[in-house]
């Protein structure tokens, strides 16, 4: 019995002990809930909140907009006294007076629309009818407009971007424009060029060389043409169709000229290139040789002035510069061909000299 006893004590203090432990456990839970509270709003809270507000809105015409995450409340006064969204006028073209009329006009009607059933002065409820005569009278003797404000448009687009520079090319429009390339096809004329299919005039050449290597005709600033006939340098008046023979070089059955070239300036004189290897200068007006110059071991095919400075090119591979002024007139040679120099080019400045071989190569001295 006393066992028992002890047992059923026992079970009392136990039972007591988890009905305390639930109780605390209970009550500590439900005080932290009733103090502490999030900052954020549930989502069926929120759900809720935008029921109500989109029925008020139904019933009241108000344009309802969506609050920031944690909001707890929305009024139709907030949302009314924040106007229209933003925008960049364009203040150059644009009359910023009725600009700003159109806006603040925008936010009033909707508020005026809310607070028009709770709002009155005087005893009297302002009318939407009202309202509206208000604005037009408004906008016509302040603002100088005669149409409804609602119709005007804040954004004008009224002026033109600014026309180009005049030396700006737009090269887009330039390539794919199709409406400039008809307007070019109707306004430009066809130009039409006759190209000769004969030549003007046919002089006799007999002796001819036929050898591509050299240089045999040479046309001056006075409208004269040299041209090398075997042995025989003959000049052809083009103004009056006079033929001169000036020089003609004596020597073994395979002697002939080789090349020939005029002075750039003046054309009164005459370069005179040969198979053996010397280049002769000669004065037209007088038809006398001034004198021959020396150099090469072969034939000279090709010549070219710079002032008084005459290059020759021949077939032993060297260019020579003669210096026409002074006694020794060999004042540079050149070497770089490893075969016969077919031609001789200075530039306009007379700074560098070209010269093309049979070997395949220009060279710029």
């Amino acid at each position: 019995k006393f066992e028992l006893k002890h047992q059923n004590v026992l079970k009392r203090k136990m039972t007591a002990s988890v009905v305390d432990y639930e109780n605390l456990m209970t009550t500590s839970f439900s005080d932290a809930n009733k103090t502490v509270k999030s900052g954020a709003m549930s989502r069926w809270e929120r759900k809720q909140l935008r029921a109500k507000a989109a029925a008020a809105s139904s019933s009241e015409d108000v344009d309802v907009t969506r609050k920031p995450f944690g909001s707890h409340s929305i009024s139709s006064s907030s949302i009314s006294s924040m106007g229209g969204d933003r925008f960049i006028p364009n203040r150059a073209a644009m009359d910023l007076e009725l600009a700003a009329h159109s806006l603040h006009s925008c936010g009033s009607e909707e508020a005026g629309g809310v607070a028009a059933d709770n709002v009155q002065n005087g005893g009297s409820i302002i009318s939407e009818a009202d309202k509206d005569d208000y604005n037009h009278a408004l906008g016509a003797n302040i603002l100088g407009s005669s149409s409804s404000s609602s119709s005007h448009r804040i954004l004008s687009f009224k002026e033109k971007a600014p026309a180009p520079h005049g030396d700006t090319v737009n090269n887009l429009n330039v390539l794919y424009s199709t409406e400039s390339m008809n307007r070019q096809r109707k306004t430009s004329k066809l130009v039409s060029r006759h190209i000769p299919s004969a030549p003007s005039r046919i002089l006799d050449a007999p002796d001819l060389l036929d050898d591509y290597y050299l240089n045999l005709l040479s046309w001056s600033d006075t409208n004269i043409l040299a041209v090398a006939l075997s042995q025989t340098v003959y000049l052809w008046n083009a103004a009056s169709g006079d033929i001169q023979e000036l020089c003609t070089f004596e020597g073994d059955a395979n002697a002939h000229i080789s090349s020939v070239s005029w002075v750039q300036e003046g054309g009164a004189h005459l370069a005179v290139g040969t198979s053996a290897g010397t280049t002769q200068l000669w004065d037209v007006n007088q038809c006398k040789q001034l004198r021959s110059m020396d150099g090469h071991a072969d034939r000279v095919g090709a010549l070219s002035w710079n002032k008084h400075i005459l290059s020759s090119g021949g077939r032993d591979n060297i260019i020579v510069n003669h210096d026409v002024r002074v006694a020794r007139h060999n004042v540079a040679t050149l070497s770089s061909h490893t075969q016969e120099v077919c031609g001789l080019s200075w530039s306009p400045d007379g700074l560098t000299l070209a010269s093309g071989g049979n070997d395949n190569k220009l060279c710029l001295w």
